[in-house]
C-alpha cells in the first residue's frame, strides 16, 4: 500500500523488493527511483532526485550500496558492483559500477 502512495503523492517509485537497512532516511522525499533488487546498508541517506538501478534492460543486476552512504540531490548509481562503505556522491554526478 505504501508503495502506491508514494507512487501517487511523492511521484517517487520505490521497489517494494528492495533490501533496505536499519537507519535508511529520505530527505525531501520527491521523484526518488529505487530498482527492485538493490540492496542498501545502514545508515544511509538519499535526497530528492536520485536514481538506483540496472545500466541497461538486459542486465538485471542491481548495486549494492554499503552503510553509512550519502547520495545527494539528482545523483544516479547504476551497475552491479558495491558502493563501497563511507561513501559521498554529491549532487547530480553519475556512478556506474562494474
Amino acid at each position: 500500500m505504501f508503495y502506491f502512495i508514494s507512487r501517487i503523492v511523492y511521484a517517487s517509485d520505490i521497489h517494494p523488493a528492495a533490501l533496505i537497512g536499519a537507519n535508511f532516511s529520505i530527505r525531501h522525499h520527491f521523484s526518488i527511483v529505487i530498482g527492485k533488487r538493490v540492496v542498501i546498508g545502514d545508515n544511509c541517506i538519499i535526497y530528492n532526485g536520485v536514481s538506483i538501478g540496472q545500466r541497461s534492460i538486459k542486465d538485471n543486476r542491481m548495486p549494492l550500496l554499503g552503510d553509512n552512504i550519502i547520495l545527494y540531490k539528482g545523483a544516479t548509481v547504476c551497475g552491479s558492483g558495491k558502493l563501497p562503505d563511507n561513501t559521498i556522491v554529491g549532487a547530480n554526478k553519475v556512478i556506474i559500477l562494474k
